[in-house]
This record gives C-alpha cells, structure tokens and sequence, in this order.
C-alpha cells in the first residue's frame, strides 16, 4: 500500500547554495490539518502537481489546480484555507532575494505581477527537482550548480507569469467568468458558454486553458463548489437537497465530486472547523 504521506525538505544550512534558504517536495493522499496563517522574510514558491489544494494569502482565497505556480513575497501572510491541507503533491522553494544575481531583479519583478498564482512552465518542476538532487547527493561544486539552475529557474517563472497576463484579457475569456459568476450554482454545459463567447469550442477551450489553466467546464465546476462550500457552512440545508439545487445527479455524484475537489466528503466538510 502506497503512503498516505510523504515530506522531504532542505534548510539552512542543509542546503547548498545560500541563496536557497529551504527546498522541498512533498506528497499528501489524504486530507490533513493545514498550515496556520503565517508569513517569511523570503520569496516562496510553490509548484502543484497534483490535487486541487485551497491557500490564502493576503486574505484572498486561491484555488489552486496541478501546473499551478504559487508566489508568496516577503511578509505576505498565507496558510491553507479553512485550515485543511487537501491531497495533493507539490514542490517548493524559499529564495534570498538578497544573494540572488542582481541581474535577476527577483524583487522587482515579482512587485510587478498582478496575481499570485498563475500556469508555470512544466520544465520548473524539473529544474526544482535537480536543485532538490543536488541537496540529496551534494558535491564541491553544488552551490554554483544550484546557483545556475536557480537563476533559469526565476527566467522562466517570470517568463510564464508575463505569457499568462498577455492573455488574460481576452474578451470571450471575460464574458464567460462574468455569466458564470452572474450565476455559480447553474450547472453549464460547454454549448451555452460556447454560444455566449461568441467563438468557437476549441478556441475557448484553449483560451481558458492558456490564461485561467483550467477548461471552461472545470472553471464553472469550480465556481459551483464553491456555492457547495458556503451552502455547508451558513446553511442547514440536507447534503441532498444541496445537491440538486447546484444540479448534480445525486447526492452520491455531489459527494464524489466534492471530496475528488476537496478531499473530505461534504458532511465531513460541513463538520470540519472553520478559520
């Protein structure tokens, strides 16, 4: 049987490379106590492979989907939301902005971006997993090699940050959030909000997919969970009939999707002590 839990990490003194103040991966079948709110005196970022964990940061809700990179600035306050730690895997890093090459203009750049999370670039993760390498076999020259590959690292996070941002704007892209968040709960299909964005299936699909990292249907799917989500905590409503009125089939579909999503069925959920 595969463990439930798995957390390697570097810091300090055990990493080498004292620009890297800590490194690490970590993987997480089943849904835990999450991590308070809290803040460093570093850049973190995060990298998600798989699951759909939900941060905070800034008092701002963030829900997160796999290829999703997570950037927390100095002195920004983030934790897990509603304290729970879903099931998920992820890689991550803290950077001392102050020993990174200046030519990097870490600081700056990251001042700049207008949204904490955004789709990486898939070659991060390798570039995270070699640094991580380095850390488990370290040799004479592993600061320079962590150095270099911290460097290209920084080149293509913000290189994919700006990629994203281009995008955006999309007006098809735009009208589509607008009509579902003018209704979450309404369960869309993929004709209506082709027929609202005014093109075609494809072009939207890759649209959602380039600037949001999710399709149109998981996007609405999202916004609907949510509605779950506020439904569980402010109302006595029966799971069932919660169900019906964000239209799932059943309360069985409704709980398979949820706990997929959030990693704790429904009931548990509505249990589970809000922060």
């Amino acid at each position: 049987m595969p463990a439930t839990r798995i957390v390697e990490r570097f810091l300090g003194n055990d990493v080498p490379c004292d620009a890297v103040v800590g490194i690490g991966h970590s993987l997480r079948r089943v849904a835990e106590p999450g991590l308070s709110l809290h803040a460093h005196e570093c850049h973190e970022v995060c990298l998600i492979t798989h699951g759909a964990p939900r941060w905070q940061l800034a008092g701002r809700d963030y829900e997160l989907q796999p290829g999703d990179v997570f950037l927390a600035r100095p002195g920004e306050v983030h934790g897990h939301v509603s304290g729970v730690f879903e099931p998920c895997e992820l890689r991550w890093i803290q950077i001392d902005t102050r020993r990174v090459d200046r030519k990097v203009q870490l600081s700056r750049r990251a001042a700049l971006l207008r949204s904490a999370t955004w789709p990486g670039d898939e070659r991060l993760v390798h570039l995270l997993d070699a640094m991580l390498d380095e850390c488990h076999h370290p040799s004479p020259d592993s600061d320079r090699v962590i150095a270099a590959t911290l460097r290209l690292f920084i080149e293509l996070l913000f290189r994919s940050s700006q990629r994203i941002s281009e995008k955006q704007s999309h007006p098809a892209v735009e009208v589509v959030t607008q009509m579902i968040a003018s209704e979450p709960q309404y369960p869309w299909s993929l004709d209506e909000l082709t027929e609202a964005s005014g093109i075609g299936r494809t072009q939207l699909e890759q649209l959602f997919k380039t600037s949001l990292g999710v399709s149109p249907i998981a996007y609405a799917m999202r916004m609907r969970l949510r509605c779950a989500q506020q439904l569980l905590r402010e109302s006595g409503t029966s799971i069932t009939r919660i169900a019906y009125q964000l239209g799932f089939y059943s309360s069985q579909h409704f709980a398979t999707t949820f706990r997929k999503h959030y990693g704790m069925t429904p009931s548990a959920y509505r249990k589970s002590p809000a922060t």
